[in-house]
């Protein structure tokens, strides 16, 4: 089975970890140990990024700024419940509806609906 690459972001979406003080908002020793063994159950293969090279990172890089020209600075915020439902919202518009040049012109759902099918024999 091939494995499935994620990174650092990635993973810590999916699991709860306290962010500590230190540079760069580093996750604390626990927290880290517990996103690797999880990896380690999902036959997932962590790959950091060397410090001061984003440029290793490029894809979350710019969905980051996508994501924080969109939303959090586009909104002003009552409550984080609100985050939420438009950030979900705006999830779903990038995936499913949003262009992209990287993608020929195509939103993400459909560049993989593409993938998938030219991968299935006939």
């Amino acid at each position: 089975m091939k494995k499935s690459r994620f990174t650092e972001w990635q993973i810590s979406r999916g699991i709860e970890g306290r962010r500590s003080g230190s540079a760069g908002g580093a996750v604390d020793a626990q927290a880290r140990h517990q996103r690797g063994e999880w990896c380690k159950e999902q036959d997932i293969e962590l790959r950091f990024i060397q410090p001061g090279k984003p440029d290793q990172n490029a894809y979350i890089e710019r969905f980051n700024r996508t994501y924080r020209e969109e939303v959090p600075s586009a909104y002003l915020f009552d409550s984080l419940e609100e985050v939420r439902e438009i950030t979900t919202e705006w999830l779903e518009r990038y995936n499913e509806i949003t262009p992209h040049d990287a993608l020929g012109s195509l939103a993400p759902a459909r560049y993989r609906e593409r993938l998938l099918a030219a991968e299935t024999p006939a």
